[in-house]
């Protein structure tokens, strides 16, 4: 009996799966998704189911596996939904064209699984060098770094889902601001306490010295 093998699923963000090329001169199914299938092959094998996720078709004849806008507001229902169903679920995220500085790398490292990766593409263009600046960027750089971790020797294009964020996954759900807040509030004590201190040992100095004064005044009276 053969042995049991899970289907590996694929998602690409900021792509449609199918229609005109935004070029025109066309379609995404002959200048994109060849490009996709053979990126996902490469990457983890053979076999994968892939889905395309989109907030824009473009034009009547495009569309995706999904339409709307990848975000965790609570007013966009039908991607906290998708977000809801799909946590840990996909093996590989392909952002192809996204606006980079903008994607949300914690929510997309969510859809992933623990072994999962994201690949930055620019399909149909293939090497791009403006997609090499753009990740070379330090404000981008930083985005992606507070969730994944690079592969080396791929041209910055492959990252790996981090396994433990630290601090900074303390800080996306919470629970370092509060250890912050504790914190804070133990030196504004410490520093009241010190404060307070301060004030009783200058009190003892003040009524000592008064005390002292008064008593060499009564001794010269006398």
């Amino acid at each position: 009996m053969a042995a049991y093998s899970e289907v590996k699923k694929v998602l690409v963000l900021c792509q449609r799966s199918h229609g005109t090329s935004t070029s025109g001169r066309g379609t995404v199914e002959d200048l994109i998704v060849p490009l996709i299938n053979d990126t996902v092959h490469r990457l983890i094998g053979e076999g994968a189911d892939i889905e395309y996720l989109t907030d824009n078709v473009g034009n009547r004849d495009g569309g995706a596996t999904y339409v709307f806008t990848l975000d965790d507001n609570p007013s966009n229902e039908a991607s906290v939904e998708f977000i809801a169903s799909h946590e840990s679920y996909y093996s590989l995220i392909i952002l192809n064209t996204c606006p980079l500085i903008f994607m949300d790398y914690w929510l997309i490292s969510r859809l992933l699984k623990p072994d999962g990766s994201i690949y930055f593409a620019n399909f149909p263009t293939i090497g791009s060098e403006s997609l090499t600046d753009l990740l070379s960027s330090k404000r981008v750089h930083d985005k992606i770094a507070e969730a994944f971790d690079p592969v080396p020797d791929t041209n910055m294009r492959l990252y790996i889902k981090k396994q433990f964020h630290g601090e900074a996954g303390l800080m996306r759900t919470g629970k370092i601001s509060k250890r912050r807040k504790v914190s804070k509030r133990r030196k504004v004590s410490k520093r009241r306490k010190v404060s307070k201190r301060r004030k009783v040992s200058k009190r003892r100095k003040v009524s000592k010295r008064r005390k002292v004064s008064k008593r060499r005044k009564t001794n010269y009276t006398i």
